[in-house]
């Protein structure tokens, strides 16, 4: 199996078999890796924290990237901070890419949410990628 392949393998079961924990109403708050496989359930950094594992394990160079989401055009109404994964490409040559293990399409990045002009705007929160996973959620 080819690395874009595993990759598809392991980014299509996190995004499909492991449910966001707002959706299915998750009394559990997981954060590891293992948390995760072991509650069958996890917010964006949990679920990004597994998929980066699922990689790694792969020896498939995966990273964490955050946005800044926020309902309004500034925090006055809050704000969260998403999680998401960065994978490299070293087979189809293409370097490091953006991957959202909420769409439906894993070369194409788009952000699960959409910007609805007033009601959400989006902020790329330090626009880096990072090797580790913020470890202030972890650590819990």
């Amino acid at each position: 199996m080819s690395e874009v392949e595993k990759a598809k393998v392991a980014y299509h079961f996190v995004r499909d078999e492991i449910p966001h924990s707002f959706d299915c109403n998750a009394r559990v708050i997981t954060a590891s890796a293992s948390d995760v496989l072991i509650h069958q359930t996890g917010i964006c950094h949990a679920k990004a924290n597994l998929l980066a594992a699922l990689l790694r394990f792969q020896n498939i160079p995966t990273g964490f990237c955050f946005q800044h989401i926020t309902l309004s055009d500034d925090d006055s109404l809050g704000y969260c901070v998403h999680a998401y994964n960065a994978v490299f490409w070293r087979t189809i040559g293409s370097g490091w890419m953006q991957e959202e293990t909420s769409q439906v399409c894993m070369y194409n990045f788009q952000c699960k949410y959409k910007n609805l002009g007033r009601m959400v705007v989006f902020y790329f929160w330090k626009p880096f990628i990072y090797r580790f996973a913020n470890l202030a959620f972890v650590n819990g």
